[in-house]
């Protein structure tokens, strides 16, 4: 697999939802521990910026397969935008 960066912002009335989420996959993540696979992620000083970095040498999928990342997904009130170049 190779390593993705994914940088975001959510809505500061929306920051305590989007921790929430995280906290879940997170948990999850834990219970689960899908082989070679790692997640983490940075709150920036602004508390509203995010930085994901997934990577690893396991399957992808583990991740995409999680009840909470998928509702993480789906209730995401960030932005996404672009890796710095």
């Amino acid at each position: 697999m190779e390593t993705v960066l994914i940088r975001y912002r959510v809505k500061r009335d929306h920051l305590e939802q989007n921790l929430q989420l995280l906290h879940a996959v997170y948990e999850e993540l834990d219970k689960a521990q899908p082989s070679g696979l790692r997640w983490v992620t940075y709150q920036l000083e602004d508390e509203v910026s995010f930085i994901d970095i997934v990577g690893g040498d396991g399957d992808p999928s583990d991740l995409a397969h999680l009840p909470a990342f998928q509702h993480f997904r789906r209730h995401s009130t960030g932005d996404a935008t672009s890796p710095p170049p």
